[in-house]
């Protein structure tokens, strides 16, 4: 339907300026309800502002109607109807439009507007197509609204008004005029599943079971509150209904199944089980609302590459469809390992580990490679990643430190009561105990031990080499957010207001306070010795703008004992993600693992023995070398270039 690759050298691309080919991002690819259209997206500046395209699917033929300003997503309720999101100044998605086909976008009629900038507007249609939702997100509070794909130019009905800390997600069933919801209403911190009729929304319920001659202990609440289960999204469909959350510190699966016709509990609703003890397990697309009993599952650990699970809920039997192919790759030469490491304040930190066994003598200090994020409840799971490998067939320990901020162990527990606000600092004390503790194991030595984050990430290792700078060697800092009080401060830059529900408003002198207190770039320490910094940005981001990790990097150099090793790594074509060309991608990931493997003392990048030409083409790029002498500086800048 659409080449990827092309879209560069299309007509309409080639014309815009500013857009370059290795920053082409295609973010939607949505197929008309009939199948004859299809609408993308397109950015090529980095910038994550799209323009939504057309093209007729028997031909091939693109129409001149071209949508701009939008925030990349296509909702289609008919054959020639769409919706989409539109920006603000602040780069804030904030409108919802409709559009027709073959009209121009000058005529499109505006649906909803949210003008509280603490808010992010989106909309998606439904899986069984009867409605499409227009909801309203802060980092704390949603509202939802829907309009029937029957009658497209009807005025939205809100669900339930907005209540600041209530928060829920919603999906359909068509035929019983249902909505299924999990929410943290009436108190339920880990959320709990919710049914209301289409007829009367904001009246939710709770979902309970039949009793039957079958199962007579039934008609309790479904999927009943616990503390050590979180609940997160719903997915309906015809049958049963998905719910994804965690239980044990890992992501977890739950099927519960319902009649098609009323939407009632018709069984005994359960849990997916997998083989490994530490996993990573999501709902794949399952873009039918009848899929005859079967589910699409996501699934991956450290050391088994992402496979795609059909799952027949009855029978609760798997069929493997498809494994990501890794070349050469054998997973019996790789071992992981869980740890819990207790934190100053009591706290049990995860800790997951990732080597390779005839690389790493167990009992002896190695090169290892800490990586945390640690923000907005976002979780960094046990899921595999080739990208690893060229570190780990070199003998580096992967260490990934489950830091509170995520979501880990229950995004309440883990950051919302523990992660955000006053409580942030926990987010880099565990990442330095979680260090600690490695080199206390003999896992790794302060000479061996690396640190990297990115974007919040990135005021993550910000703080960490301001707290304990003594623990690492190296620390690479990709798109770091560390001017924290001059962005928090500027409600103008983009997504700044939004993101007074995660650190704090800085008009409040008990949030400035605290968040002046871990700041990174004022926080930096005269005449201290740092690890060796490798910040790495790009000219067109949104997110963190260019100037924070440039200023950064010159007020580490004006006042740390070890100016010259704060290297800065400008790309004038990048946005937030680094390059969108997958080639481009390797060459830069290349030359933070060269860099990073010299601090390490790994020089020897032609090993890796076992490791096939296509694991280690990211590291093998003439680009890559890691020779100090193959590195230029220049003296004014510090920008750094390979020759």
């Amino acid at each position: 339907m659409l080449d990827v690759n092309e879209v560069p050298s299309l007509p309409f691309f080639q014309a815009r300026a500013g857009w370059d080919a290795a920053q082409c991002d295609v973010h939607a690819v949505e197929v008309s309800p009939n199948g004859k259209m299809l609408a993308y997206s397109v950015d090529g500046s980095g910038y994550e502002t799209y323009a939504i395209r057309l093209r007729d699917l028997a031909t091939g033929a693109e129409p001149a109607e071209q949508l701009e300003g939008t925030a990349g997503s296509v909702s289609w309720v008919s054959d020639s109807i769409l919706f989409y999101v539109k920006l603000d100044e602040q780069h804030r998605p904030y409108q919802v439009w409709r559009h027709v086909v073959g009209t121009q976008q000058a005529s499109d009629v505006l649906v909803f507007t949210d003008l509280d900038d603490m808010f992010n507007v989106g909309c998606w249609t439904s899986r069984d197509g009867s409605l499409l939702f227009i909801e309203s997100e802060s980092k704390e509070t949603t509202e939802i609204a829907f309009i029937p794909t029957s009658t497209p130019d009807a005025p939205p009905t809100t669900v339930r008004s907005r209540q600041f800390g209530v928060r829920y997600d919603i999906d359909s069933h068509a035929p019983s005029r249902s909505l299924f919801l999990t929410t943290n209403a009436d108190g339920h911190k880990n959320r709990q599943l919710r049914i209301a009729s289409l007829d009367a929304p904001s009246e939710w319920r709770a979902v309970t079971s039949a009793v039957t001659s079958a199962v007579p202990s039934a008609g309790g609440e479904v999927l009943a509150p616990s503390p050590s289960r979180s609940i997160d999204g719903v997915a309906v469909f015809d049958s049963f209904v998905a719910v994804d959350g965690r239980e044990e510190g890992f992501t977890q699966l739950w099927v519960v199944p319902i009649d098609s016709g009323t939407g009632q509990v018709s069984g005994e609703e359960h849990r997916l089980r997998f083989d490994e003890t530490s996993f990573t397990a999501s709902l794949d697309s399952n873009r039918l609302f009848t899929p005859d009993g079967t589910l699409r599952i996501s699934y991956s650990s450290m050391t088994t590459p992402r496979t795609l699970f059909e799952y027949e809920v009855n029978g609760r039997s798997y069929e493997t469809l498809k494994r990501t192919p890794v070349p050469e790759y054998d997973p019996a030469l790789y071992a992981t390992r869980r740890l819990e490491v207790s934190a100053r304040d009591g706290e049990l930190v995860p800790l997951t580990l990732l080597w390779r066994r005839d690389k790493v003598i167990e009992g002896t200090a190695s090169p290892c490679h800490l990586y945390g994020y640690g923000s907005y409840g976002i979780c960094i799971d046990p899921s595999f990643s080739a990208s690893r490998l060229p570190l780990v067939d070199r003998g580096v320990v992967y260490a990934i430190a489950h830091v509170r901020g995520g979501g880990e162990k229950g995004h309440h527990n883990w950051y919302e009561a523990q992660g955000k606000y006053l409580t942030k600092k926990n987010t880099f004390t565990d990442f330095v105990d979680c260090a600690q503790h490695l080199i206390d194991q003999g896992i790794a030595t302060p000479t061996t031990l690396s640190c990297e984050g990115r974007s919040a990430g990135g005021l993550l290792v910000g703080n960490v080499v301001n707290m304990a700078p003594e623990l690492f060697v190296a620390c690479i800092a990709g798109v770091p957010f560390v001017d924290l009080m001059t962005t928090m401060c500027d409600p103008s830059i983009p997504l700044t207001t939004e993101e007074y529900e995660e650190w704090g408003n800085p008009n409040e002198a008990k949030y400035h306070d605290y968040m002046l207190s871990y700041s990174p770039i004022n926080n930096v320490r005269p005449q201290v010795t740092y690890p060796s910094m490798l910040i790495v940005s790009g000219l067109n981001d949104p997110r963190v703008a260019y100037w924070e990790p440039t200023k950064w990097a010159q007020v580490l150099r004006a006042t740390i004992a070890n100016p010259d090793d704060t290297l800065l790594k400008m790309d004038l074509a990048a946005g937030h993600f680094s390059a969108a060309d997958r080639y481009r991608y390797l060459r830069e990931l290349a030359f933070d693992y060269a860099w990073l493997l010299e601090k390490l003392n790994v020089l020897d990048l032609a090993g890796a023995a076992a490791s096939s030409p296509a694991q280690l083409a990211a590291v093998e790029s003439p680009a890559a070398q890691p020779t100090a002498r193959r590195v230029n500086k220049d003296p004014f800048t510090g920008m750094i270039s390979i020759d």
